[in-house]
């Protein structure tokens, strides 16, 4: 396995740890739960049940350094997604300016409160549980 699948690994296993530290399992018999995915006709990673009106497919996209030349394949995969989708990103690479751009370009797509990195995936869980349970 290369470098860069090694991270994307690594990246799956932060948002598995983030699902988990806010006691996100993935048991359908709990209220809010995800489903990790291995094969999505999206390429998406993952779902979260309810925790929105409607599912939230996860995609997540690791740029390992600037001299990756993905950025226009992300924007390609996020335009096909026809269901609701949070887009995480990680990695040095996401500073090269062509991942500036596709950034910019995946959140005229989904909307740019769905792009987001790890730090800020973690408060949007947090501010959707603590809304949740009080609407509870």
């Amino acid at each position: 396995m290369d470098k860069q699948s090694i991270n994307h690994k690594k990246l799956l296993l932060k948002v598995v740890g983030i699902f988990q530290y806010h006691n996100i399992t993935n048991d359908p018999d709990n209220e809010i739960y995800y489903t990790q995915l291995s094969r999505d006709v999206d390429t998406c990673h993952f779902i979260l049940h309810g925790l929105t009106t409607y599912p939230m497919k996860i995609k997540t996209a690791y740029a390992e350094s600037q001299s990756s030349n993905q950025a226009d394949a992300y924007v390609t995969k996020i335009k096909r997604v026809k269901d609701d989708v949070l887009f995480i990103h990680d990695g040095y690479g996401w500073k090269k300016q062509s991942y500036v751009w596709a950034i910019y370009d995946i959140g005229n797509v989904i909307g740019k409160e769905n792009v987001l990195n790890l730090p800020q995936f973690e408060a949007w869980l947090t501010t959707k549980l603590r809304e949740k349970k009080t609407a509870n």
